[in-house]
């Protein structure tokens, strides 16, 4: 009773505090500008390092289209990034928000990168994805050559794009992505693709779910299914706790083109995930795919998952708190004009979203950026970008003193802040 207690008490208290912050506009912490101005600067991502210092990555083309790939390390005191270090890319890279280069970083400081890149194929119209990875084991100053996460792009002309990764608790790099479905022929599979999704008996033939992981300095796992389904070109994501499970989300492609939130989770490291559980129940049908993939948040007590819908019920940027299994404990709607979101959470367990709101005002059309935490059933919400701003994509880490980094994108160009709460 005691913990329950504490927990409401720090979370009104909080929420007083952001609702004094949201009237007085006034969390006090410059908005910096970290990419080239000259430059067209995209695919924003954050992390943490070894020790759990934010880590920021980007993406810029200069005006010759060359592209560069950069990440950079937090002052703590400072409240702001260092300078930027580069980090090799191949030019055929791809830079779309849903699967754009982003590093992680292993316990033992090696530093993860990995991109996508498209094959020219001349009967299919955006080639043939594969992913790539290069490390650097000495804070960026050389880089080992890239290498393919999976064979099966370059043997089989199967894409591997649309990936997520994260550190998990044995310090090595979880990955997942889509996949694709060998053509006229069935694929091999573990336990999960004789199965279908809890949330519907009849399964769609969409894109499959894949998982691997790093293995010491050189070797990458063998990838395994998770599902068959997914929808074409929504992100994955991923969160691990303390126990060590690793739990994995995504939009699933079910029967009549219904594309909900589905999520499944491994309690042994990765070799194995559960039968893939649609929670979200949305029964979103679109016979397209919306281009819009869930963010996952989790500790051993906690998984909180917020995701976009375009279904007529709730539509905008959703909240779920989940059982282990999938199973939802609570969901709100956040935000009916939002639609690109991550999840983080506090020191006490509290979750906290980030995302853009799109708004009107005198006849011109704005986006901003968003934060919100959970206040009873309602949220409350603080403006984190510049004024009458096009700001769009944030992504968004937590620090142990709940201080916020946050970073997102405004006409080609990547800001961030700090928020202390």
């Amino acid at each position: 009773m005691k913990d329950i207690h504490n927990y409401l008490l720090i979370s009104v208290c909080l929420a007083f505090i952001l609702l004094a912050s949201a009237c007085n506009n006034n969390f006090k912490s410059k908005v910096y500008n970290i990419s080239q101005s000259d430059r067209e600067a995209s695919c924003v991502f954050l992390t943490k390092d070894e020790k759990d210092n934010p880590i920021i990555s980007w993406v810029e083309k200069d005006s010759s289209n060359k592209k560069h790939f950069f990440f950079s390390k937090y002052l703590k005191g400072q409240e702001k990034f260092d300078s930027p270090i580069a980090i090799p890319i191949e030019q055929n890279a791809t830079t779309h928000s849903e699967g754009g280069p982003k590093i992680a970083v292993k316990g033992n400081g090696t530093i993860f990168a990995l991109y996508e890149i498209s094959i020219p194929k001349p009967e299919r119209k955006w080639g043939i994805g594969d992913l790539r990875y290069v490390q650097s084991s000495d804070n960026g100053k050389t880089w080992t050559e890239p290498k393919s996460i999976s064979s099966e792009p370059s043997t089989q002309d199967l894409s591997a794009n649309f990936s997520n990764l994260i550190r998990l608790k044995d310090g090595e790099i979880g990955i997942t992505w889509l996949g694709t479905h060998p053509e006229n022929k069935e694929v091999e599979m573990n336990h999960n693709m004789e199965n279908l999704d809890h949330g519907s008996m009849n399964i769609s033939l969409g894109r499959p779910v894949m998982f691997s992981k790093t293995i010491g300095n050189d070797s990458i796992s063998k990838p395994i299914f998770i599902t068959t389904s997914a929808c074409e070109c929504c992100r994955t994501a991923l969160s691990t706790n303390e126990n060590g499970n690793i739990m994995v989300v995504f939009r699933g492609l079910r029967a009549n083109n219904i594309r909900d939130i589905t999520y499944s989770i491994s309690e042994n490291g990765g070799k194995r995930f559960s039968l893939p559980y649609s929670f979200s129940n949305d029964q979103w049908a679109l016979d397209a795919c919306p281009h819009a993939g869930p963010s996952i948040i989790s500790n051993n007590e906690k998984i909180y998952v917020s995701w976009f819908t375009g279904a007529q019920k709730n539509k905008g940027v959703n909240f779920a708190s989940l059982e282990s299994d999938g199973v939802i404990k609570e969901k709100k709607l956040v935000d009916s004009n939002a639609k690109f979101s991550q999840i983080n959470m506090l020191s006490n367990g509290m979750p906290i979203i980030t995302f853009d709101e799109t708004f009107k005002k005198d006849d011109q059309i704005y986006s901003r950026i968003m934060i919100a935490t959970e206040n009873g059933n309602e949220f409350i919400k603080y403006e984190v970008s510049k004024s009458n701003s096009q700001s769009r994509l944030p992504v968004m880490q937590t620090l142990k003193d709940d201080t916020i980094v946050i970073a997102w994108i405004d006409n080609n160009t990547i800001f961030y802040r700090t928020l202390k709460l």
